[in-house]
């Protein structure tokens, strides 16, 4: 068994796995002839079930580090055993079992984003994050993981993200009715936005002001958790039957092919930047957060609250909480949102 192929370890939160997708084409375009297997977690990785670059997709049901959210280190190994890697690319910072496992499997080249103590003692390479000190796209921190591992740099560094033909006719033949209608604008109002950003009823306003002004359906995603907390919201022109219907795949699918996506921080809007949709991620500038982790796509931008219009951020970052996030509901103005959304149809060449 010749051991040339490349391991890359990105299990938990889809956004992160969005923004590795660089660092896995440029590895696999550097070591054309290398396996590349990619270990995730058994949600996100159906992101990228297609995608050319991976080999091998290795899925576990991890739900967070601790040993009760994850499988044991022996069980994950053992799901590994059957190749021998020269290269692996440690996506997953502050964990320092996966520098060990590492270590078991004999791997010979071991890059790292961040830094544990286990990977000073066995010597693997880390690429320290200073993001929020020095704004940098965490995309970027991945690509250099990859770089230590000898990847060249790529001229097309943008996350991306593949479907299939038949992927898209099965999405059309079960919603007809979206990919009829035009303009179609997809909304996110869940997932952590709700903890720093604008509210659900403010989500719900959005659409409405988007709806009148386009005279079409404003369509919402996410999971049927999530649509349980729309349960005493009634609107018109508001189409629910995407909450909770679609598996991760046909997610894509519907955001794809959207003349708009907004939505806050969350994995949602790194999916639809990433398929090459037009996409608003609404953010706050403290920390740096809409630089470090705003959506990337040829049409993706992010629309970041300022001091002027956040309380958090007149009186100083540091009464933000621990979490880096603001505590306060976001105040970014419906309108500005709307005006946004607007040029992004207007360039689609739908007038409003």
């Amino acid at each position: 068994m010749n051991r040339s192929a490349i391991l890359v370890i990105r299990p938990e939160k889809i956004g992160d796995l969005v923004a590795a997708t660089p660092s896995i084409r440029a590895l696999k375009t550097s070591f054309p002839d290398a396996p590349l297997h990619l270990l995730t977690d058994d949600i996100s990785g159906e992101l990228l079930r297609h995608d050319p670059n991976v080999d091998r997709l290795i899925s576990i049901p991890w739900r967070g580090s601790k040993p009760h959210e994850r499988p044991s280190w022996l069980q994950i190994r053992s799901l590994l055993t059957s190749e021998r890697y020269r290269r692996a690319a440690v996506l997953y910072p502050n964990n320092s079992g996966w520098n060990w496992l590492c270590a078991s499997l004999q791997i010979p080249q071991v890059a790292q984003l961040g830094g544990t103590w286990a990977s000073l003692l066995l010597g693997h390479h880390r690429v320290m994050r200073k993001s929020y000190r020095t704004p940098r796209h965490y995309s970027r921190y991945y690509l250099e993981v990859a770089m230590r591992l000898g990847a060249k740099p790529l001229e097309d560094t943008l996350p991306r993200l593949y479907l299939n033909p038949s992927e898209m006719d099965a999405l059309r033949t079960r919603f007809p009715a979206y990919f009829a209608r035009r303009p179609r604008i997809v909304i996110h109002p869940f997932g952590l936005t709700t903890q720093f950003n604008l509210s659900i009823e403010s989500y719900i306003a959005l659409a409405m002001k988007l709806s009148i002004r386009y005279g079409v359906t404003v369509s919402l995603i996410g999971t049927a958790a999530e649509a349980a907390r729309l349960t005493d919201i009634k609107a018109s022109h508001v189409d629910l039957s995407f909450l909770g219907t679609l598996s991760i795949r046909e997610m894509m699918g519907v955001l794809s092919q959207a003349d708009v996506v907004v939505g806050g921080p969350s994995g949602i809007v790194h999916v639809a930047a990433a398929t090459g949709a037009a996409t608003i991620g609404l953010y706050c500038s403290a920390y740096h957060h809409d630089i470090v982790w705003g959506p990337q796509g040829p049409r993706a931008e992010t629309l970041a609250v300022t001091a002027a219009e956040c309380p958090c951020l007149q009186n100083g970052v540091e009464v933000c909480s621990g979490r880096r996030f603001c505590d306060l509901t976001f105040a970014l103005p419906l309108e500005r949102i709307a005006s946004r959304a607007g040029a992004r149809l207007t360039e689609a060449g739908i007038p409003g």
